[in-house]
């Protein structure tokens, strides 16, 4: 699967990733129910992600075989916080939908220290799991560069990509016809 990704087009992943959660939001549009439509946009952007993260992963993974023969990149901690990174998105993206309109809060029950304290705890946790991202980012960047230039890189190499990998869908269209021909 990871090998047909890669081969894919650049016009065949961008309809891929971008048709399915379209088609959804629009068979949703005339729905007046509220609840439907928050259900709905929550699978739109499931699905959003879900295959953004599998052309991420592809790259990551699927180039390793590309890389030159004294060169080896330690796919470990990419796979964990990658993994760390979708989990957290999945999971608070099911609390903000579900959980926010039965939660009734008592703020006597709550004295401010805890408040305080939960709200640090969330804050904490999403600044790692944003730089979670930036690595995932950074790793898949970086494998996209020492592929195409078949040497140790440095971060002015692969810069750009990094920047074109964040800026989906514009990065796909300038990245993916290089993919095609490195599996070629």
């Amino acid at each position: 699967m990871i090998e047909k990704i890669l081969k894919a087009k650049h016009w065949q992943i961008f309809l891929l990733i971008v048709e399915p959660p379209f088609l959804i939001e629009l068979a949703i549009m005339g729905s007046f129910d509220s609840k439907m439509a928050t259900i709905a946009i929550l699978i739109v952007a499931f699905l959003y992600m879900l295959e953004l993260s599998v052309w991420l992963w592809a790259i990551a993974i699927g180039l390793q075989n590309k890389l030159p023969e004294e060169i080896k990149m330690k796919v470990g901690l990419f796979k964990i916080f990658f993994i760390i990174a979708f989990s957290y998105i999945v999971l608070i993206s099911l609390v903000i939908t579900f959980a926010f309109d039965k939660i009734e809060i008592d703020v006597v029950a709550f004295n401010k220290p805890s408040i305080a304290l939960i709200a640090g705890i969330f804050i904490v946790f999403h600044l790692f799991v944003t730089y979670c991202l930036f690595y995932c980012l950074y790793f898949v960047a970086k494998v996209f560069k020492t592929v195409e230039l078949q040497r140790k890189t440095t971060v002015s190499d692969f810069a750009l990509d990094f920047l074109l990998f964040g800026l989906f869908p514009i990065g796909l269209w300038l990245v993916q016809p290089k993919i095609n021909q490195m599996m070629k």
